[in-house]
């Protein structure tokens, strides 16, 4: 019964596929207004807008994000949540261990 509301599917993965540095950044970038990722803070981690375009290369931890950005969009995923309870990505970096 979708009655004609657009429904979305949001994978959820491991949040340890961002360093603690990069976790911290966007902790305050997903709260700013113009800020380089689209997303919002949760209570485990983050829910982030894959995009069309990568990131660009001025983006402090374009590094970290681009790949995990990458992976969505390649899955046909407009937003990924990074959470710690989410299952790893063989092929993606692992930096931590939660």
């Amino acid at each position: 019964m979708d009655q004609g509301i657009e429904l979305m599917r949001v994978p959820v993965i491991s949040s340890s596929h961002v360093t603690r540095a990069c976790g911290e950044w966007l902790n305050v970038a997903t709260g700013e207004r113009d800020s380089f990722i689209c997303g919002f803070e949760g209570p485990y981690g983050w829910i982030l807008f894959a995009g069309e375009e990568p990131l660009p290369p001025d983006c402090p931890y374009v590094d970290v994000l681009s790949p995990v950005l990458a992976w969505a969009r390649s899955n046909g995923y407009d937003w990924v949540r990074l959470d710690e309870d989410g299952d790893p990505v063989p092929g993606l970096a692992v930096y931590r261990t939660l």
